[in-house]
């Protein structure tokens, strides 16, 4: 098991992956995301835009999202500005 922990710049025009992209022989993974910043920070897919998502953490918020598979990719993006979140990922 390998638990990590990053600060992600991300920004309202780019999404940023969040899920781990070197770990090949993992199982599955699980991440805890907190929005660090003061506007909502939203979670998807690669196609991920502000109107387009599929989580919305509120400001001081964090969601858990368990047992994705290790070729799963999670993205962030901000809704205005740039911000930051903070990533907790465990990967078995």
């Amino acid at each position: 098991m390998s638990i990590s922990h990053a600060r992600i710049a991300i920004n309202a025009t780019t999404p940023v992956q969040v899920t781990p992209t070197d770990d090949e022989a993992a199982t599955s993974c699980t991440l805890q995301v907190q929005n660090l910043g003061d506007q909502a920070v939203y979670l998807g897919g690669a196609g991920l835009t502000n109107v387009s998502y599929g989580v919305s953490i509120v400001p001081g918020g964090a969601v858990t999202i368990a047992n994705l598979a290790p070729k799963d990719e999670m993205y962030a993006l901000s809704a205005s500005g740039n911000s930051y979140v903070g990533v907790l990922r465990i990967v078995r």
